[in-house]
């Protein structure tokens, strides 16, 4: 009897123990689930802020566009229509021989500009801030062949400063021996005006210039 009595009461223990061990875990194991959805939320916060704080670096083809699209009504000098301009490109023709088959070709303009004079206007400015760079180009290139090594992107921002002081609204203006590169074509697009029509001679209708603006079908053939 005793006995029998001895191992219940060490079996009551035992269970009275095992439920008191349980009870001290399961506080235990809540603070860790507690502890890790605390840690996540406050992981996601962070993540969220840094999203909100942080510049976008990478776009959809759809956002790039649209971001394209609100840069270029921005900076644009002229809008679609305000001005008209065409423009004389012969890739190896020189100068003189471009404006006699301007003369020949009776376009209707108020203003033609020579990229090449344009740029010496701004290289023979004292006071100008492209003054020192255009000389030190012409320094190294020579006299005309100078304007064919200017910076990425200079000719188009020389072109829209002159354009922004000589042209207004309604004007017609041709621009003589321009573009040299597809990447001045886009960015005179973006940064001054539409461009009517390119005037090309029928033996460089294979060139770069020629295909893109075809695409748009603003080429004429001469």
């Amino acid at each position: 009897m005793s006995k029998r009595w001895f191992i219940n009461q060490s079996s009551s223990n035992k269970r009275s123990s095992s439920s008191s061990t349980t009870k001290r875990d399961v506080p235990s194991f809540r603070n860790i689930i507690l502890m890790a959805l605390v840690g996540t939320g406050i992981f996601v916060f962070t993540v969220n802020s840094l999203d909100r704080t942080q510049k976008k670096t990478t776009f959809s083809d759809i956002e790039y566009t649209n971001m394209m699209k609100g840069l270029r009504r921005r900076v644009t000098l002229f809008t679609p229509g305000e001005i008209d301009v065409n423009l004389l490109y012969f890739s190896h023709n020189n100068n003189s021989s471009t404006k006699k088959i301007l003369d020949q070709l009776n376009l209707v303009s108020n203003l033609v500009i020579d990229p090449f004079e344009v740029i010496e206007s701004f290289r023979n400015d004292s006071n100008g801030r492209y003054e020192a760079i255009l000389n030190d180009i012409k320094s190294v290139y020579g006299n005309r062949e100078y304007i064919h090594h200017l910076p990425d992107r200079m000719l188009v921002s020389l072109l829209r400063d002159y354009i922004k002081e000589h042209c207004q609204v309604g004007d017609k203006i041709t621009i003589l021996d321009f573009p040299s590169n597809m990447s001045d074509a886009m960015d005179f697009e973006n940064e001054i005006s539409e461009i009517k029509q390119i005037y090309i001679p029928k033996d460089e209708n294979t060139s770069d210039i020629c295909k893109y603006f075809e695409t748009v079908d603003k080429v004429t053939l001469i």
